[in-house]
């Protein structure tokens, strides 16, 4: 309590912690009057509180002026009254012992306030430290319980650094397995029993006040008192869910170069052999021996191996990044890929409508646009295993006083369950186990990002029927698009 009261003196003005000293022993000298006979006893404990309370408000230099106010008052007190003669050598040592007790207590009361100011900045410096570090921090003593939380830690696990305080560490640091679910042994526990830094595993998640969880990584290690005995634990963590982030897309940008590049070689190397095919049909279908049956059987051969030979084309375009914008016929486009799909959708029992208006065309890169509606049929198609609709419209509208064209992909198959439907587009994520590849979704939402559209899905919850995916795209190409390479 001593040391706090003296350690704020020097945030008092000079002129005050000075007039105290002089007041005090002034009061001082009003008072002893009061208490004793001062021709006897000159010297009162009355001027060494004065000096007391000098040292405490103003620090070691006002107690020594008080010092020196109770030596001048002390011989004004002396008799002869009133005079600076000291009339027997008892006044001189009682006027020595008290200015000496006076000169001792401001020297020591001042050190006291120096010390304490010191570990006050020192302190106040360690608390601006931690605050400063980007990584939650919170420090326990011996039985694990919290005694400091910065502000990152508050953030972190939604509590209040004075909320916490004195509260052990399990209730405000609750942490589990992200995969098992298992609670994770709080690491705090492990420092005070193994007596060193320890570590948390992969994985771990931290469930926070408002019950939502973050995946973090983090470190305990020991605090240490001069013997070497831990006096507590500081624990320091981050929240790891950007980084996890990060790494998840990275992880799925590798995967995709290496489909692109995997793809990209096959349909190279088929395409070749289908040329091939496809002349030798073109020779066959010429003989006029041939009967209608085997003629009509080389004419659907053409037809599924032009749809391959497409399929082909289209896979080598995208993956090079076409770049080059033309006139595309909205209604033209649909009708030819309905067309490569009619086989499929035949054996599922779906039927296919295209309403796209005649009249509804586009600048766009041609390939991107027919990629988009294929992936959205095949789509479609995938959800209706025991048949169903898929109606494809497509009309001209204005957002925002801009021309635009809007395409709907409507179908009566299974909706998507509302748990996956904010999953939809990510890459490689899928539901259907078998066929599903979980790129095309996400390859058409990389396809309108790049034409400066708009998608939309609108999906009844699984068990119901119906899924509308809507994609809206700029009449005129963005530069974002024609300049993809």
């Amino acid at each position: 309590m001593l040391g706090r009261l003296v350690a704020d003196s020097t945030s008092r003005p000079a002129w005050h912690r000075y007039a105290v000293a002089l007041a005090l022993p002034v009061l001082a000298f009003a008072v002893t009057p009061l208490a004793t006979q001062v021709a006897r006893a000159p010297f009162f404990s009355v001027f060494t509180l004065a000096v007391v309370l000098s040292s405490i408000y103003g620090g070691r230099a006002a107690g020594w002026l008080a010092v020196a106010a109770s030596f001048v008052l002390n011989t004004v007190l002396s008799a002869p009254l009133w005079t600076f003669r000291v009339a027997s050598p008892d006044d001189i040592v009682r006027l020595i012992i008290s200015s000496g007790i006076g000169l001792l207590i401001a020297a020591f009361v001042g050190a006291t306030g120096e010390l304490q100011r010191n570990l006050e900045i020192e302190r106040r410096r360690l608390a601006i430290t931690l605050e400063s570090i980007g990584d939650a921090v919170i420090a326990t003593d011996a039985h694990g319980r919290i005694t400091f939380m910065n502000r990152v830690a508050e953030e972190a696990t939604r509590w209040r650094a004075e909320e916490s305080n004195g509260v052990a560490l399990d209730a405000v640091f609750h942490i589990f397995n992200e995969e098992t679910r298992t609670p994770v042994e709080n690491p705090v526990k492990k420092v005070l029993e193994q007596g060193r830094i320890v570590g948390l595993a992969n994985h771990t998640v931290l469930v926070r006040r408002d019950g939502t969880e973050i995946p973090i990584d983090d470190s305990a290690a020991p605090i240490r008192d001069p013997k070497g005995a831990i006096a507590g634990v500081v624990l320091v963590f981050r929240d790891v869910t950007e980084a996890r982030l990060s790494q998840k897309a990275l992880m799925h940008a590798e995967k995709l170069a290496t489909v692109g590049k995997l793809a990209s070689t096959i349909a190279h190397e088929i395409n070749n052999p289908l040329e091939a095919v496809g002349n030798l049909l073109f020779l066959v279908g010429e003989d006029r021996s041939l009967s209608p049956v085997s003629k009509s059987h080389v004419e659907m051969a053409q037809t599924e191996l032009a749809r391959a030979a497409d399929i082909a084309k289209q896979t080598l375009s995208f993956h090079r990044g076409e770049s080059i914008a033309s006139l595309v016929n909205v209604r033209e486009l649909v009708d030819s890929i309905l067309r490569l799909y009619a086989g499929r959708a035949a054996m599922r029992n779906v039927q296919m409508i295209n309403e796209a208006s005649p009249d509804v065309t586009m600048h766009a890169v041609s390939s991107q646009i027919r990629q988009l509606v294929s992936n959205f049929v095949t789509n479609a198609l995938d959800a209706m295993h025991k048949g169903g609709t898929l109606t494809i419209i497509a009309e001209s509208v204005s957002v925002d006083g801009k021309p635009r064209v809007r395409i709907r992909f409507i179908d009566t198959g299974h909706g998507i369950d509302p748990v996956n439907l904010h999953r939809i587009f990510e890459p490689f994520f899928t539901t259907k186990k078998d066929v599903g590849t979980g790129l095309g979704l996400w390859v058409a939402k990389r396809i309108v990002e790049d034409h400066q559209g708009e998608l939309l899905v609108d999906s009844c919850s699984s068990g119901e029927t119906g899924t509308t995916f809507t994609v809206v795209l700029p009449q005129e190409a963005e530069k974002s698009a024609t300049n993809r390479g």
